[in-house]
């Protein structure tokens, strides 16, 4: 019975190591789209991950009703390989989060940059400022 046990367990990890394998592939690929600037190809990623995401969710049901604990050596090596997977997929996630912020903050900065105004103030005869008229930065600059 065991025995039996251990090795539906380690047909677990397998599992599961093979989902985490595909997540990370997906998101270096979500990686590879926002430096490349391609929002197109983004919502089939996302929803591949969200449908690898679930998997995981229930193979990690399925180890956990089988027990958390076994002195086996191979299923020692198949979590530790899950760790390492966790940590890739999760270093490569924060990348993908600062990705995007910087590209929310270049987008900020270029329309600051392209609607910000500024006071053009012409003086008139008696040596006072005449007409205030307002000019965008480079929409209205002149060459």
């Amino acid at each position: 019975m065991a025995k039996e046990k251990v090795e539906k367990l380690s047909s677990c990890l397998d599992k599961e190591i093979k989902i985490y394998e595909e997540i990370l592939k997906l998101v270096a690929g979500e990686r590879d789209l926002l430096i490349q600037n391609q929002e197109d190809g983004l919502e089939a990623v996302l929803a591949e991950l969200q449908q690898k995401i679930t998997a995981i969710q229930e193979q990690e049901e399925i180890r956990l009703g089988l027990g958390k604990e076994s002195k086996d050596a191979e299923i020692g090596r198949k979590k530790d390989r899950i760790k390492q997977l966790v940590l890739q997929i999760s270093e490569i996630n924060n990348n993908n989060v600062f990705l995007i912020d910087q590209g929310r903050k270049s987008i900020k900065a270029f329309l600051d940059l392209m609607l910000d105004q500024y006071e053009i103030k012409t003086y008139v005869r008696n040596g006072k400022y005449g007409d205030n008229s307002k000019k965008n930065i480079l929409l209205d600059k002149r060459l």
